[in-house]
């Protein structure tokens, strides 16, 4: 067995947590009036979605080439639904 499902495991569970991050940081901050600042809740909830694609596309991949082995699937499900933990929180 290899380590790399283990690892892209735990680089899609770091990939949610930083978009889990920037969804809350989107929500705590104030509007200002300037410009600038009232866009940066939507590009970081953009920034959010786009960093838990990339988390799936990592599981996804990894699961297709890492497929056959039982403990790589384990470790790859529960990252699965850590990021799907996170989606859905973001969407909502």
């Amino acid at each position: 067995m290899s380590n790399l499902p283990l690892l892209a495991s735990a680089y899609a569970v770091f990939l949610a947590l930083v978009a889990a991050l920037f969804t809350v940081v989107s929500r705590w901050q104030r509007p200002t009036a300037a410009w600038p600042h009232t866009e940066l809740p939507r590009f970081r909830a953009v920034l959010a979605r786009t960093l838990l694609v990339l988390a799936g596309l990592v599981l996804f991949v990894t699961a297709l080439r890492h497929g056959t082995e039982p403990t790589s699937l384990a470790s790859l499900g529960a990252a699965a639904l850590v990021v799907a933990a996170v989606a859905w929180r973001v969407a909502g």
